[in-house]
């Protein structure tokens, strides 16, 4: 019965993990097209369309740097998908107030804010602009606030974006909430181990209370 009860949680557990990693709507070596913006700022929110999975819903990213371009008649390859962008000078990692706005945005929680508010936010935090555009001080402000209040990036990653010939084209902010989980939420094997022994020992109190029962 113990080894019945541990491959049983063993099984679940891999079960568990396919479940998360196939939720992940796009991956590295993917092909995307972009298929127009919802703001007038030459950033996004871009709409995107995975190329190589039709199955994969469209999205939509907001650009990490402003000086880097796209266009719509092309495709581009996901070269990787990161917590960080591929700057010139190396790996220039997201900010966590640029996560919280991308992730609050993802989920539907900034309606009071326009896709120009928050793609001018994502660029000041990152560095790309001195300026603050219509309501991005605000939505700067509250991001700030909230990860002094404890929040941490829950699923928001960097697609490093390549054009055909390889070279880099555009970093691109995407929500991957199940990117984040780890193995934690499969139990180890010290922790089958301990769940184990508590149903044995349960199973041998049960078969003693009714041996002194009798």
């Amino acid at each position: 019965m113990m080894s019945v009860f541990i491959r049983t949680l063993a099984c679940a557990g891999m079960l568990l993990i396919a479940q998360r990693s196939s939720a992940n709507p796009i991956e590295a070596g993917d092909w995307v097209h972009f298929n127009g913006s919802l703001g007038t700022l030459g950033g996004g929110a871009f709409k995107i369309h995975d190329v190589t999975d039709s199955a994969v819903p469209d999205f939509l990213t907001f650009c990490v740097q402003e000086t880097q371009y796209i266009n719509y008649s092309a495709d581009f390859r996901v070269g990787s998908i990161t917590d960080h962008a591929d700057d010139a000078s190396g790996p220039d990692p997201i900010e966590p107030e640029t996560a919280w706005i991308m992730s609050n945005f993802s989920r539907g929680l900034l309606g009071a804010f326009s896709s120009d508010d928050i793609q001018s936010s994502i660029w000041k935090l990152e560095g790309e602009t001195s300026v603050y555009w219509g309501n991005s001080a605000a939505l700067i402000g509250a991001a700030h606030l909230a990860i002094l209040g404890g929040w941490s990036n829950d699923g928001v990653k960097v697609l490093n974006l390549f054009w055909a010939n390889g070279t880099p084209a555009q970093d691109q902010l995407v929500y991957l909430p199940d990117s984040v989980t780890t193995t934690a939420a499969v139990p180890e094997p010290g922790t089958i181990v301990l769940l184990g022994t508590g149903v044995a020992a349960a199973i041998r109190r049960r078969r003693r209370s009714r041996v002194t029962a009798g």
